[in-house]
């Protein structure tokens, strides 16, 4: 299918959008200028971009405003809402048929809209993709380039499920994200009981009900430092928490051929992991974090994590490998 021509940048403004990029903000002085940048500067044009300023106290604001664009909206809180609630608000005042996510420390490349809108045309079905990254440190320095085709381009509803059931979060974080618009809406946004897992909820549900698209192309450049939430030690315990939830949602929609081995797979490696949190904290004598993460797994899990932790060198030693069942789906295109 042929996509239609970017319009230049002047004139956007002045048709409706094809993608509308959502960036939550929160005390990003240092790279959100970067991150803005990288959206100005993409080869497809008709764009809209949503900044949502979660109440920073830093400079945030004041570099925000030095981008006179009309494609750029700028919300600023006057009270501090979290990240999902904040992705709640930004997506009310979406108009675009396709939201594309990042994330204020990350980067796109050049190419990246108009590789995944093209994923979309393909794909009519679809109801997010997600992309592969480059991760690159403070300095902008290059750590890793993540694997390309790991996957197949079109994966069913169930394909999608047994994978986020098995690997968690595939697409990795928000930054590597384009969803359309109205699927968003069906399945009423993300849910803010969740503070650090959102995303991955999200995907769970819209993955029950839409295949799911992966470009095969390394389209954002993720930064890994050291003052991200996902590294914070604090977030850890709240992380296990939520992430066990999610999981139990998704036992229920794997195919029955698999669940068995599902079960045990969740047992002899997801819950070993927990038990491996716990134990660490245990040692280093960080007593609130082994009381909540306990409450979390259960005894019952947590006895069995800590023997089977003991049985299987903390799966060093035996390491179960993931069962799928394909069925007879395959993609449209």
């Amino acid at each position: 299918m042929t996509l239609p021509v970017s319009p230049p940048a002047s004139e956007v403004a002045l048709a409706t959008p094809s993608v509308a990029i959502l960036l939550p903000v929160f005390n990003g002085q240092r790279f959100v200028g970067r991150a803005i940048r990288s959206i100005l500067e993409q080869q497809r044009g008709d764009f809209e971009l949503l900044i949502g300023d979660d109440a920073s106290t830093d400079q945030s604001p004041q570099i925000i405003r030095q981008f006179k664009d009309a494609r750029v909206r700028y919300f600023q809180r006057s009270s501090n809402l979290g990240l999902f609630p904040n992705l709640n608000e930004l997506l009310r005042s979406v108009q675009a048929p396709l939201v594309r996510f990042l994330c204020q420390d990350d980067q796109l490349v050049p190419e990246c809209l108009e590789s995944e809108v093209r994923l979309f045309h393909r794909y009519p079905d679809v109801g997010m993709s997600f992309c592969k990254t480059i991760i690159i440190d403070e300095n902008e320095e290059v750590l890793t380039r993540c694997a390309v085709e790991d996957m197949p381009e079109w994966l069913s509803c169930s394909l999608a499920t047994q994978l986020l059931f098995y690997f968690g979060c595939i697409p990795g974080n928000l930054s590597t994200v384009m969803v359309r618009r109205c699927c968003v809406q069906e399945v009423c946004g993300f849910d803010e009981t969740f503070r650090v897992a959102g995303d991955y909820e999200m995907w769970s549900r819209l993955c029950g009900r839409w295949p799911m698209g992966v470009v095969h192309e390394r389209l954002v450049r993720m930064r890994s430092h050291a003052g991200q939430l996902s590294r914070a030690s604090s977030s850890a315990p709240l992380f296990i928490e939520e992430v066990r939830r999610i999981r139990s949602s998704l036992v229920p929609r794997l195919p029955d051929s698999i669940r068995r081995t599902a079960a045990a797979y969740r047992l002899l490696y997801h819950n070993i992991l927990d038990t491996h949190y716990f134990l660490r904290c245990l040692g280093r004598l960080q007593i609130a974090k082994c009381v909540r993460v306990g409450r979390t797994l259960g005894s019952k899990d947590l006895l069995a994590g800590i023997l089977l932790w003991c049985l299987t060198g903390r799966n060093r030693w035996y390491r179960p490998v993931p069962k799928f069942f394909y069925g007879n789906e395959s993609s449209p295109a």
